[in-house]
């Protein structure tokens, strides 16, 4: 598939632009996902900590503490409203800096599987189009927006039905308890808000994976790259086309020059006769099997059979040995084994025909 006049991302991005990506922060993430798992963690901590006897004990205290406060302005002292703020403080520290530790550990760990371990400085670089007004429509208007207005409108509704219903269903459990004592009452109170927690919380992390696996979607098809985009990324990691194509030409042309010049040194040239010159050199004793030193088709095949009269260098005509010398046999290979008899042949014919160029049927 190509890409059409409107410049269509069409094309895969490649390993480069995803380093490049990476490097600016640029990653499938769902911020969702980390700050369902923490708000889970900052539930559960607390539901832990207000159910043991620690955590009981001081939440009584604290009651007590403030129940026994004295509302007389003579009792307002700064050293009164002192201990009572330390001491509320060092309750709320007690209760919940343990639950922010794990929760700030479980979101780490969260966004670590969601993208590895990834930092970025480019992220943190301050950028005022963020802060842009204009900029901030535009992407509350775009389909980017309109997604996420959408989600947050649906996850509110969506959990206040369900606290909503809820209460509606432990009413009556509430009226009952609040006829009793403030332990019964209090209890069925943190029951509630349990249930209403941890079933929103439950929800939300079901559409916190959801959003993941719409994130990454959404990645990989901003990620992918335009025709143009394709080619100038081909030229910054493998160089210029047109460069590459210029050094293979020469490359090329060196090859064959080097080609060239052991052709008058073979023992003899096997040609087609038109289409095909294969040059062989063989030094008995010296050599296990002929070696192929020269070959070519069309018109490098002319160069090679012009080479070789001018040079002296016999030429036999041979258009199967020929034909499967030049697709079988690479240049500074032997020939395999299956053409040692139609070599023999052909290299019995030489010493014959040219005894003085090859005395005692060995290559000078």
């Amino acid at each position: 598939m190509s890409e059409d006049s409107s410049g269509e991302k069409v094309f895969p991005a490649t390993d480069r632009k995803r380093k490049e990506a990476r490097k600016k922060g640029q990653v499938a993430r769902s911020m969702e996902l980390s700050a369902a798992f923490v708000m889970l963690t900052l539930i559960a901590w607390l539901r832990f900590s207000l159910t043991t006897g620690q955590g009981v004990n001081d939440l009584f205290g604290a009651f007590q503490t403030a129940f026994r406060f004295n509302p007389h302005p003579d009792a307002l002292t700064i050293r009164s409203t002192t201990d009572i703020l330390r001491e509320a403080t060092i309750w709320s520290l007690r209760l919940m800096l343990p639950g922010m530790l794990i929760a700030m550990a479980i979101g780490f760990l969260v966004n670590v599987f969601q993208v590895g371990f990834s930092f970025s400085w480019e992220a943190l670089a301050p950028k005022f189009d963020k802060v842009n007004p204009l900029t901030g429509m535009k992407r509350m208007l775009s389909r980017h927006g309109a997604v996420e207005s959408f989600k947050g409108t649906a996850k509110i509704a969506i959990i206040g039905w369900m606290s909503y219903s809820l209460v509606m269903d432990r009413f009556p459990l509430l009226i009952s308890a609040a006829q009793q004592d403030l332990v019964s009452f209090l209890s069925a109170i943190g029951n509630l808000l349990w249930a209403i927690a941890l079933r929103a919380t439950s929800f939300l992390i079901v559409l916190a994976i959801a959003d993941y696996a719409y994130q990454r979607f959404e990645f990989e098809k901003n990620l992918k790259m335009t025709h143009t985009e394709m080619k100038q990324e081909l030229k910054q990691s493998e160089g210029d086309p047109l460069i590459k194509q210029r050094i293979r030409q020469t490359q090329k042309s060196m090859s064959q020059k080097r080609m060239m010049q052991r052709v008058p040194s073979a023992t003899v040239v096997i040609t087609n006769p038109t289409h095909f010159a294969v040059a062989l050199q063989y030094e008995a004793g010296a050599m296990t099997a002929p070696i192929v030193v020269a070959k070519g088709q069309d018109f490098i095949a002319q160069q090679i059979k012009k080479i070789a009269l001018e040079a002296d260098v016999p030429m036999v005509e041979n258009v199967a040995l020929a034909r499967l010398l030049y697709k079988e046999v690479e240049i500074g290979r032997e020939v395999p084994p299956h053409l040692y008899k139609a070599i023999a042949e052909v290299l019995a014919f030489v010493y014959r025909t040219y005894r003085k160029r090859y005395p005692g049927g060995v290559a000078a």
